[in-house]
């Protein structure tokens, strides 16, 4: 098997062949694992420096604060939070005037809890309903 030559290797890397070279190379590299090892080597050793411009941090920088909405932090303020509280206050105050929490406790004392059996108790009830059935089957 005939392998990629370091120099066309290089090449490859740095986007220099021609589009049905780098093809061939693709290929290759497919098919063959000394050549995909050398590639891989090829890469690990090639600088990000080289990749990218000098100036690349400033451009992407740059960018960045162009896109970003100029917009003022929300600064807190005691003023607003004394308002807010007293904002909840009044609800309060004005739902409990119109009686819309007794609707909620009239609910509740609808279905009362005391006379039902707590789901432990009931389990415990079948259980010996059918230890009594079973027992009763086996003195017969």
């Amino acid at each position: 098997m005939n392998h990629v030559k370091k120099s066309c290797l290089k090449k490859y890397v740095s986007r220099e062949l021609d589009v049905d070279q780098q093809e061939i190379i693709e290929n290759h590299l497919y098919e063959c694992e000394r050549c995909m090892d050398a590639y891989f080597e090829l890469l690990e050793n090639q600088s990000i420096s080289t990749i990218l411009s000098e100036d690349f941090t400033n451009q992407v920088v740059t960018k960045a604060n162009k896109q970003l909405p100029k917009s003022n932090p929300r600064q807190f303020s005691p003023k607003k939070a004394i308002a807010h509280y007293f904002l909840a206050a009044g609800l309060t105050v004005v739902l409990m005037l119109t009686g819309i929490f007794q609707g909620v406790l009239d609910v509740s004392t609808d279905h009362p809890l005391e006379n039902k059996l707590s789901i432990t108790e009931q389990a415990l009830q079948q259980a010996n309903q059918l230890l009594d059935h079973i027992k009763g089957e086996v003195n017969q």
